[in-house]
């Protein structure tokens, strides 16, 4: 029934109604964006045929705009409703040989978030790793001594439920206690076929410092994502969260020589505690991913909501015409 009311309301232009009503500035998120092989296992990333009509729509009924434009304009009491950031999380390598040539040929600004160890160590993110080991390979059970975690796969119902499990395990608990997690689950599979499964899906890798640097060369604001992609809930030590924030900012600014002056919260989770560390970095802004309004006050200031996007385009039309409708509450 949703589709279908979904359907009518695009078919006859109800949403475009709705749009000029709802005339309030928009941050957006992706992750990735590339040629799938595989698009479960590759999750973060889009198709570039789904994206490329995503920039077409924004194009067309809306002002892309910088994030330094959209932080001048809310600040100054600027802002005329029909803004659209477009920012982009953890730093694919995707970023800058699909999403990068891209905009650059519409001259569109971007930004991206960058985890600082990854780049460095050139290692995956947890959510990648995941879904590499759980979806990708062919073991049938699963050990993980560090949480006592042992469970026996038959079929793709279990293994999409211990990819769940373990998701929400490493979205919830310390870093360091997600770092052994992510190192024992890599151990069920050999380094071999560890090494074959990045090769083959290379959407979910992520760029060296040299390709950041390219990267700034179409126009990239590049902003801090932690230094581990860290998610900074109650759970974290408040000295981690502090080094990661800061460090972060530091790193990158030595990288690049540029002034690093974003933030975004991992799986979009922050705290008073993270929001204040933020401010005291020096950041001018962060940004989470809730969706609700954003506030023209700048009270929301270091936890600026953004919208996920979705890949079925119809979605996409309605989800940005109607959204965001609901007060953010810090």
């Amino acid at each position: 029934m949703k589709n279908i009311i979904k359907t009518i309301l695009i078919d006859f232009k109800i949403v475009n109604l709705l749009r000029r009503i709802n005339r309030k500035p928009r941050i957006l998120y992706w992750h990735g964006v590339d040629y799938l092989k595989n698009g479960v296992l590759e999750a973060e990333s889009f198709e570039y045929k789904v994206f490329k009509d995503q920039i077409d729509f924004l194009e067309k009924n809306y002002e892309i705009v910088s994030i330094d434009d959209f932080y001048y304009r809310i600040s100054n009491n600027k802002i005329i409703g029909k803004e659209v950031v477009l920012t982009f999380d953890d730093g694919y390598r995707n970023n800058l040989t699909v999403v990068a040539p891209f905009l650059k040929e519409r001259e569109i600004p971007f930004t991206v978030f960058i985890s600082t160890n990854n780049i460095t160590h050139n290692k995956l993110f947890p959510t990648s790793i995941l879904r590499l080991v759980l979806l990708g390979s062919t073991i049938d059970k699963v050990n993980i001594d560090s949480i006592s975690f042992y469970e026996n796969i038959s079929n793709n119902v279990d293994r999409f439920r211990i990819l769940n499990y373990l998701s929400k395990q490493i979205k919830t608990r310390r870093l360091e206690e997600v770092e052994v997690i992510i190192e024992e689950l890599i151990s069920n599979i050999t380094e071999d076929e560890y090494s074959r499964l990045r090769e083959e899906f290379t959407s979910i890798i992520p760029m060296n410092w040299e390709e950041v640097r390219d990267l700034l060369c179409y126009g990239a604001t590049i902003g801090s994502h932690c230094l581990d992609h860290i998610c900074c809930h109650d759970n974290q030590d408040t000295n981690v969260v502090k080094n990661q924030i800061f460090k972060s900012k530091d790193i990158i600014e030595k990288e690049l020589n540029v002034e690093c002056k974003y933030f975004a919260y991992p799986n979009g989770d922050y705290t008073k505690i993270s929001n204040e560390l933020v401010e005291e970095a020096g950041y001018i802004m962060g940004f989470s991913t809730k969706k609700n309004i954003i506030d023209l006050s700048l009270s929301q200031r270091y936890a600026m909501p953004r919208l996920g996007v979705s890949n079925n385009l119809k979605d996409f039309i309605f989800n940005i015409s109607i959204k965001p409708y609901k007060k953010n509450k810090l």
